[in-house]
């Protein structure tokens, strides 16, 4: 913050939705391996992250999700 500036002020988040969507999608691929591996802490794990880029990058479910669902009916979404 510049010398005077009285003001706090939060962080920004600028990150691109493509890059987002791919950060997801990786995050999505690595759950459903280690759901399938049996590796139940690593899919909770990965489920975890690819809900906070959710949450907090891409706001409101989005298709992605239908489909990584229909791939693993398995899986948690």
């Amino acid at each position: 913050m510049p010398p005077g500036n009285q003001r706090s002020k939060t962080p920004v988040k600028v990150i691109e939705k493509t890059t987002a969507e791919a950060c997801l999608a990786i995050a999505q691929g690595v759950q459903h391996t280690r759901h399938l591996a049996g590796d139940a802490a690593g899919s909770e794990a990965a489920r975890k992250v690819a809900r906070i880029i959710q949450e907090e990058f891409l706001g409101p479910r989005d298709p992605i999700h239908r489909r990584e669902r229909l791939l693993c009916e398995g899986c948690d979404p």
